[in-house]
């Protein structure tokens, strides 16, 4: 197993048939099935951490009359922290399948706006401080800047609020 891949077994309280058709409607209410054997056993399954992709391969099995998910999931940041979120997210979304009030995440809980306004905020600082360094910026674009930076991280601060 590699730092980019993550395995967890689950012991699911179903038959293996209907723990395979609630891995596909949860991977489809999270992401998409990419592909599924139901006779052996194994879906392929995409979803996202945040913006990063993540592919989890399902195994299902039966050991002494419990059925067994072996989960395998792939993904592209270091320690596989999205692929242990994204196999999280897909256990939390196949255990409230019949909850009406459960909203899946299609991104595991990290919001993609918040990322980009993240990424926006540490380009700006960039600028403004390559700005200041170097003497060579127009006032008008500096004070643009800086107020981009000022809402951007406005928006950071109360996302978190919001989140927490």
């Amino acid at each position: 197993m590699s730092i980019f891949e993550t395995v967890q077994e689950l012991v699911y309280g179903k038959s293996p048939s209907d723990t395979i058709s609630d891995i596909e409607n949860a991977f489809s209410q999270i992401g998409k099935v990419v592909w599924s054997y139901p006779e052996s056993g194994i879906i392929q399954g995409k979803t996202k951490y945040g913006l990063n992709p993540v592919t989890i391969d399902a195994q299902v099995k039966t050991i002494d009359d419990k059925t067994i998910v072996t989960f395998r999931g792939k993904s592209s940041d270091m320690g596989a922290v999205g692929a242990q979120k994204g196999i999280e997210n897909l256990i939390s979304t196949m255990h409230n399948l019949g909850n009406t009030e459960y909203i899946p995440s299609k991104t595991a809980g990290v919001k993609p706006l918040w990322v980009i306004a993240l990424c926006i905020q540490i380009a700006l600082s960039f600028f403004i401080a390559f700005g200041i360094r170097t003497g060579n910026f127009q006032s008008g674009l500096m004070i643009f800047l800086v107020i981009t930076w000022i809402v951007v991280m406005i928006y950071l601060v109360l996302a978190r609020l919001r989140s927490s």
